[in-house]
């Protein structure tokens, strides 16, 4: 009931927007703008399309590669009411960031766009909330998407929703070192093709 309430308040905020252009947060706090889920035309043979495990995304035509960073848990301050009496207090809490290490998957970036070393495919369980509800919005109205298809990926983003992650899936500043390590070589070779995430702020 709970994530049937939630789509439905997404939704009802999301119609108006437009259906290539959206707006992706990572739950490491990346946040992508104007990013595209890529769907090939269907005249061409490529495997990188929307599947249940995920999506390649664009950036101004270009094939985006996450960098996965390490993001560690803040101590904040906050002030609440903790006896409900009337009398606020400063009390220091913990933000917990939940985020995955880089996905496992070997699967080759599509060829059409000349790059085929660092992964490129982005499972959904790296997204926050609001930003699956785009996904699954966008996925199942696309024209291209046979419809059969859009209801297997709604499924595979309603598991992402609920997954709970288990200890060995966590991110860590080693798993994020060694994959940055191979990301940043191999994008450099290919700029013309490639939207890498440490070029953001740049």
């Amino acid at each position: 009931m709970k994530i049937q309430t939630f789509w439905a308040g997404a939704c009802s905020l999301l119609l108006a927007l437009p259906a290539s252009a959206l707006e992706i947060v990572f739950k490491d706090g990346t946040v992508l703008k104007n990013a595209e889920v890529y769907v090939p035309p269907p005249n061409r043979f490529s495997s990188g399309g929307p599947t249940i495990f995920g999506v390649n995304l664009t950036v101004n035509g270009k094939l985006y590669i996450h960098h996965f960073p390490y993001v560690e848990s803040a101590v904040t301050e906050e002030t609440v009411d903790g006896d409900d009496d009337g009398i606020y207090e400063l009390r220091k809490a913990t933000r917990i960031v939940t985020h995955y290490r880089p996905p496992v998957l070997r699967e080759r970036a599509p060829r059409e766009f000349g790059y085929s070393c660092t992964p490129s495919r982005l499972p959904f369980v790296h997204f926050n909330e609001p930003t699956l509800a785009k996904l699954k919005l966008n996925l199942s109205q696309h024209p291209l998407i046979a419809v059969q298809h859009r209801a297997r990926l709604a499924g595979s983003i309603d598991l992402a929703l609920r997954h709970k992650p288990q200890p060995h899936e966590l991110h860590t500043p080693q798993t994020a070192a060694k994959w940055q390590q191979e990301a940043d070589r191999d994008v450099r070779l290919y700029p013309q093709n490639i939207f890498y995430g440490k070029w953001i702020k740049k």
